[in-house]
């Protein structure tokens, strides 16, 4: 197994965690052991956790920047899926709600040729509908330089209830070389207006499907109360676009919890799941 994907214990479904983050562009660094209390659990219930590195995270580098799309992302999990059985629930923090939503479309499933049992999206910041852009308020004038401890600690405290930090070990040091390498790509192929781009033709793609369409699997919508980049109206307006879903449709609030309650209050986010999960499939 390699770095960039750490593989569950358990027995039962699959499921696959994506952390959040915009690989050079967030000011601090994610990688998939932002996940590990939640996972661990997960396990202990019986479900065999996938937790995986994005492109331009972690342990996964970016080497262009096709690879920061998120056309690349859906394949590179959808080759995860692929590889272990082909068939699994689906949980994205954050802009990775986009990837979970987007593999939750049916012609992405057959294309890729794998089954999405459900999805759950964890604070969704990027998957929702977007007015004024919060982060330029609350993440305005980060300690520099980018993705040095300083700077991610000041971050994850602007972003938490309680202002928790996260900790920086060795996985925390290469997700902020992950990010290093990833803003100098993009600086070098000034392509971030390409990225920009690219989340909102993601959005547009979900948001289309879901009014043309409808979804049919399952889906979750987690929320810290407290989220300073997107607040519980936000996610309010993503359940309303959602609502042509056919499956199961459901919208948590986490009490005390920012931008993640999945690291925030993990106990509070795993029987959420362990909800979601066990009764997926009914209407």
């Amino acid at each position: 197994m390699s770095g960039s994907e750490q593989a569950a214990n358990g027995s039962g479904e699959h499921v696959v965690l994506l952390h959040g983050g915009s690989a050079g562009r967030s000011p601090w660094a994610e990688h998939a052991q932002g996940w590990d209390r939640v996972g661990r659990r997960l396990e202990a219930s019986g479900y065999r956790c996938l937790a995986v590195d994005r492109p331009g995270h972690g342990a996964r580098p970016a080497e262009s920047i096709a690879d920061l799309t998120f056309e690349a992302e859906c394949a590179a999990v959808a080759e995860v899926i692929s590889r272990h059985g082909g068939s699994a629930h689906v949980v994205g923090h954050a802009e990775a709600g986009i990837v979970a939503l987007l593999l939750g479309r049916r012609e992405m499933q057959e294309r890729f040729g794998i089954h999405v049992m459900s999805c759950a999206v964890v604070g969704g910041y990027g998957a929702e509908p977007t007015g004024d852009a919060p982060e330029r308020v609350v993440l305005q004038h980060p300690p520099a330089p980018l993705w040095s401890e300083a700077s991610q600690r000041w971050a994850v405290r602007r972003l938490t209830y309680a202002g928790d930090t996260c900790g920086h070990d060795a996985a925390d040091r290469m997700a902020a070389e992950r990010a290093r390498a990833a803003s100098r790509l993009l600086a070098e192929s000034g392509a971030a207006a390409r990225i920009a781009g690219d989340l909102l033709r993601a959005k547009g793609e979900i948001f289309a499907y879901a009014r043309d369409r409808g979804y049919d699997v399952p889906i979750s919508l987690i929320w810290g109360m407290d989220d300073p980049l997107s607040e519980p109206a936000r996610a309010v307006e993503l359940m309303n676009l959602l609502a042509s879903t056919s499956a199961h449709l459901e919208l948590n609030l986490v009490d005390r919890a920012g931008h993640f309650p999945h690291r925030e209050r993990p106990g509070e986010v795993l029987r959420l799941l362990e909800g979601f999960l066990s009764r997926r499939g009914r209407a």
